[in-house]
């Protein structure tokens, strides 16, 4: 039997990579059982404004465009050296992009929202069709 560091790091490497994947799949599934317990349990509408707050938080990921991972990566080094003052610059400027993300999504979506659509109250109904109409589409 293999030590732990006799593990070569293409094993590694296949280990994490089997490790995602499995991640993935159980991430995906539970997805689809709480919404499914969510809808039985509590009703569409909580299902519906579970939904926009997670597609917010997804709008806040784009909006940051991968500054955070740009950042870890940045930080190996100063990290490896114990460069304290490397470290404290890079988090404030993670800090400050995370936040201008977050301030651009908001003034996206408040601008979206303030659009003459979006306040008029018949944009949420759905529109009748007539029954002419109806019949003759069938």
């Amino acid at each position: 039997m293999k030590s732990r560091t006799d593990i070569t790091r293409s094993e590694k490497s296949a280990k994490n990579l089997l490790y995602g994947v499995i991640s993935q799949f159980v991430s995906v599934a539970f997805t689809f059982i709480v919404r499914i317990v969510l809808v039985r349990q509590i009703g569409i509408l909580s299902v519906s404004l579970n939904g926009l707050f997670t597609e917010v938080i997804a709008i806040l990921s784009l909006a940051e465009m991968g500054v955070g991972s740009a950042i870890v990566y940045s930080l190996y080094k100063p990290l490896a050296e114990r460069d304290e003052k490397k470290i404290v610059k890079l988090m404030n400027m993670y800090k400050t992009a995370t936040i201008n993300a977050a301030l651009s999504a908001i003034l996206f979506a408040f601008l979206k929202l303030r659009s003459p659509r979006d306040l008029d109250r018949s944009a949420f109904m759905p529109t009748p069709v007539p029954v002419a109409t109806a019949i003759r589409s069938v």
